[in-house]
């Protein structure tokens, strides 16, 4: 299993869902749904990067001269690029866990074989490229997103907690200093 994590640090969500509590409301899903698009941002950004690193635009090692001539680095196939799909959720190798109040992970993980790996899983073949294992040179395609993929994590998360406010009309208590 290969996973990164991030975090989105919103001023006040702690209190605000004690004030949730503490009236019986519930947020309806919702943080889920927002760290649904949390992980579905980055997952896009990872495909992009993705793309253009395949195609010689970043730091990957190129491939061996003779080896799929013309091909994209790690494309062959396409499976491990379709575990890592920001609409389609529960395809073979993807993994999303949910790692906190707005927090979650992304990655590959799971027991689905690699069509054309002998006898790894998705998961096992990601991790052989993001470490660099054996003859294999490392490309790593679980990194940290970037400023703006963060930034529009953390909007999601604004635009939830505000909906929230207004549907509940809770508001946190402000501490006393």
């Amino acid at each position: 299993m290969i996973k990164g994590g991030v975090v989105v640090e919103i001023q006040g969500i702690k209190k605000y869902r004690e004030a949730l509590a503490r009236t019986g409301a519930d947020d309806s899903g919702a943080i889920e749904r927002c760290k649904t698009r949390m992980a579905a941002r980055w997952r896009a950004f990872i495909q992009a990067r993705w793309e253009t690193y395949s195609r010689g635009g970043g730091n990957w090692k190129p491939l061996k001269p003779g080896y799929r001539p013309g091909g994209a680095i790690l494309r062959d196939t396409s499976t491990m690029f379709a575990a890592v799909s920001p609409v389609a959720r529960g395809m073979p190798g993807q993994l999303e866990e949910s790692t906190g109040v707005l927090s979650v992970a992304v990655g590959f993980g799971g027991p689905a074989r690699h069509p054309t790996a002998r006898n790894l899983s998705i998961a096992d073949l990601a991790e052989v490229h993001q470490l660099g294992l054996g003859s294999v040179p490392q490309r790593k395609i679980i990194v940290a997103p970037d400023p703006a993929t963060r930034a529009g994590m953390r909007d999601d998360c604004e635009r939830m907690t505000k909906e929230l406010t207004r549907a509940t009309k809770v508001i946190p208590r402000k501490r006393k200093r």
